[in-house]
């Protein structure tokens, strides 16, 4: 929930930081992972103080508001009927990355429908800077005085309904304009891994390894990785699936970027890179991983393999592939934990799915996620075709979905699955690759916004649910 503050009430215990955290915790409604900034109270107190305007005119400000799951925060914030002023706070002046910042912000400004207007109020010496037409350019505080004297009236909007993971995550490959235009943002988690993954590379390590399931980033942070790499030494993308036309649109856009595919690539014939990523690496080859790794043993290149273990196929050659991936790493393997391609409630959804006990204690909104019984397979497939006709993708037990996403998805849950204790199991096919409860984790990943659950199982729908129940 997002609370709009006046900023006199937020600073009325600056000189006293203990206490003002409790009052700012409590103001804010900021939850207990929430770190608190203490010089960031003292620099607005400092602010109001160059202003010196009425209090009621810093009525319904947002301070320290973050993106829902996401590392983007707005330090402070009013919106009225045509604008939204963002004002960012800064101890020192950092130059360059505060106008990144700002440009950075008003992206996701935009999504607000309103004039923007954004600032940077640097405490050290207490001056004041614009971001205006791609540019920043030092202000007068008399600009912000004459805003909030002229729009007294600030509104308050419901900006976590707005700034849905669905709207401001972006997949390279399914908008890559975007990626290329740096239209995207990391999350904390992400963030965190590429700082670790670029001081390794810098290393003498030739291999590192990045993990993590289904919908925690590993895609946009691969091709973010290797788009920053790019700006001065070469680099491959290695596909174990297929190469598309997205893929060859960010090849040709961003200078020093080669993409190919695993099965046809010709190491003879490319020029050789500096550093080397292996995406969706868990449909690696054996003879196609030992030719790898004979190139860059011969050219002492540097190589990141992305990979999902709860993908891989239940063959037992991928798991020798993964225990040599592991190996060549040597420990060195970054994790994605977050999931965060869908909103955080369908996210619990499936946990709990596939784990009766990790059902999370906070309260979950699952309204996007819709259960249908049916107990005749034929009504059950005539019901999904309904919802097929109406925009949702309908994803089969076939194959793996790799490298997709979907506003929304309906999927079926029939007689193949059961639970054993907590788990949810599958009775699946003879010398088939990937289990039921593999490809319904995945499918169900792949989905965005809403998911629709036409269940034919009255054990599994029993269980299903006692976990919608629950978070009612």
């Amino acid at each position: 929930m997002v609370n709009y503050v006046n900023l006199y009430e937020l600073v009325q215990l600056y000189n006293d930081e203990v206490l003002s955290e409790r009052y700012v915790r409590y103001l804010a409604n900021f939850s207990d992972e929430k770190m608190y900034h203490h010089h960031e109270i003292t620099a607005i107190n400092r602010l109001l103080g160059i202003l010196k305007l009425e209090p009621t005119l810093f009525d319904d400000f947002l301070y320290s508001y973050s993106l829902p799951q996401l590392s983007k925060e707005f330090d402070l914030m009013c919106i009225t009927d045509k604008y939204v002023l963002n004002i960012e706070l800064k101890s020192i002046n950092t130059g360059d990355k505060i106008f990144k910042q700002l440009r950075q912000n008003a992206y996701f400004l935009k999504m607000l429908n309103k004039d923007i207007i954004e600032y940077c109020y640097v405490d050290e010496d207490q001056k004041l800077y614009k971001y205006q037409n791609s540019k920043l350019i030092e202000s007068s505080f008399d600009e912000i005085q004459m805003f909030l004297s002229l729009n007294k009236k600030h509104i308050k909007m419901d900006l976590d309904q707005i700034y849905d993971v669905g709207s401001v995550l972006i997949s390279p490959l399914k908008e890559p304009m975007r990626f290329i235009e740096d239209n995207y943002i990391l999350t904390e988690n992400q963030e965190s891994n590429k700082k670790n993954i670029l001081a390794e590379l810098e290393g003498n390590n030739h291999y590192l390894a990045l993990t993590g399931n289904a919908g925690t980033g590993k895609t946009l942070l691969v091709y973010d990785l290797a788009k920053e790499l790019a700006n001065d030494k070469k680099v491959l993308i290695i596909s174990c699936g297929d190469v598309w036309s997205e893929h060859k649109i960010l090849e040709k856009l961003i200078k020093n970027l080669d993409i190919e595919a695993i099965k046809n690539i010709d190491y003879d014939k490319i020029p050789v890179p500096n550093y080397i990523f292996v995406d969706e690496s868990h449909r690696i080859r054996k003879k196609e991983l030992d030719k790898l790794e004979e190139y860059i043993s011969k050219n002492k290149l540097k190589c990141v393999f992305s990979f999902d273990e709860r993908q891989a196929s239940k063959k037992e050659s991928v798991k020798l592939i993964m225990d040599e991936i592991n190996r060549l790493s040597r420990g060195r393997v970054y994790k994605l934990t977050h999931r965060v391609r869908a909103n955080k409630d369908v996210s619990a959804f499936i946990n709990n799915l596939l784990d009766l006990s990790k059902y999370s204690k906070d309260r979950m909104d699952y309204s996007n996620i819709k259960i249908i019984y049916e107990d005749n397979d034929e009504f059950a497939e005539e019901k999904i075709r309904e919802y097929a006709l109406k925009g949702y993708k309908y994803i089969t037990y076939k194959y793996m979905v790799y490298d997709q996403e979907f506003d929304y998805v309906v999927m079926k849950i029939g007689d193949e699955f059961y639970y054993d204790g907590n788990k949810l199991k599958s009775y699946d096919k003879k010398n088939s690759t990937y289990s039921y409860v593999q490809l319904l984790y995945q499918g169900m990943n792949r989905v965005r916004r809403g998911l629709v659950l036409v269940i034919t199982n009255k054990e599994v729908l029993m269980h299903v649910l006692t976990i919608i129940k629950r978070n009612k």
